[in-house]
């Protein structure tokens, strides 16, 4: 994966940009100030599912990446002067983990559940899932982030945790509930075997 690096600026010829990175670098990581771009070709998307009912053993966690998607981050002095927004594809989607099931998941089941994930999300009629912040709280390390998502064509508050997973990444990361955006979670075995209302959402972006 391909390092975040903001538009070219030279802030060493710049003491007030000096003392504003400076500032920026609350928590384990030293990250200039600035607007990125982001994209998955310098971050990462993913949604992570869960198994209930009697026979959940039977079915997988996945872990499902978005292919296409872009968004911005204004990275301020403090996290509560900084934003992001994110945009993405829901029509392009590729299962790239999965645990747990009867048996290991294979090469056949990831078109099934692809397009088992197409008939909850019905991306051809609602392609595209959006977030824009609207706060940032805390530190880097340990913050939260609220803001509004869309999916599905609905709209609602989402408050996602933000921290350093490690050097140089920072990452936003929660659990929405399908239900408050007109999502039906996949059932099958008469209700045996389905999905949890909860799907895990996680961004990560890496900064040089």
């Amino acid at each position: 994966m391909a390092r975040l690096r903001r538009p070219a600026t030279d802030p060493s010829q710049n003491p007030a940009a000096k003392a504003r990175d400076r500032a920026a670098h609350t928590g384990a990581v030293d990250i200039p100030t600035g607007d990125y771009d982001l994209s998955h070709d310098n971050g990462q998307l993913l949604i992570r599912t869960h198994t209930e009912g009697p026979a959940a053993a039977m079915g997988h966690n996945l872990t499902i990446e978005v292919d296409y998607w872009s968004g911005q981050v204004t990275l301020g002095t403090t996290p509560a002067t900084s934003q992001v927004q994110v945009t993405a594809d829901l029509r392009h989607l590729t299962v790239i983990g999965g645990a747990g099931g009867a048996k290991p998941l294979t090469e056949s089941d990831r078109p099934k559940i692809l397009a088992n994930a197409a008939k909850a999300l019905e991306p051809e009629r609602f392609p595209e899932l959006s977030f824009a912040s609207s706060a940032i709280d805390g530190t880097w390390d340990d913050g939260s982030v609220t803001g509004e998502l869309t999916v599905h064509g609905v709209t609602g508050p989402v408050e996602l945790r933000l921290d350093q997973p490690e050097q140089g990444v920072l990452r936003l990361a929660g659990t929405i509930r399908q239900s408050d955006f007109g999502v039906r979670p996949f059932s099958t075995m008469m209700g045996a075997l389905k999905l949890t209302d909860g799907v895990d959402i996680e961004v990560s972006i890496p900064f040089a």
